[in-house]
């Protein structure tokens, strides 16, 4: 019988090549690894408003934005009440709306 080593050699470096691939992927995925512009597209097909300097999806209303489950599974972290005036530089020291807004934060 004559065997082929030189194509189990091949065969094996590809399979490992798949098997990588597959978990660097995952990886990805795991660690939020989105672009600012899928994101954002994210965002607003969601409802919500994309604050790129802050990384932020915000929403006012309960049923728009990104919701909880969804930012997580986006590798974000979610906050269901965060101040309308959290950039403000003088904040708290402002007269800000007392509605709280939903945050994903990337």
């Amino acid at each position: 019988m004559n065997k082929n080593p030189k194509g189990f050699v091949q065969l094996f470096l590809i399979l490992i090549i798949v098997i990588v691939g597959i978990g660097a992927t995952g990886y990805y995925v795991r660690i939020g690894y989105f672009s600012r512009n899928s994101l954002r597209k994210i965002c607003i097909s969601s409802g919500g408003s994309w604050l790129i300097k802050y990384r932020e999806c915000e929403s006012f209303a309960t049923n728009k934005g990104i919701d909880q489950e969804k930012c997580e599974a986006l590798g974000g972290i979610f906050y269901d009440c965060q101040s309308p005036c959290r950039h403000d530089p003088e904040y708290p020291n402002v007269v800000c709306q007392d509605n709280c807004m939903k945050i994903c934060q990337f």
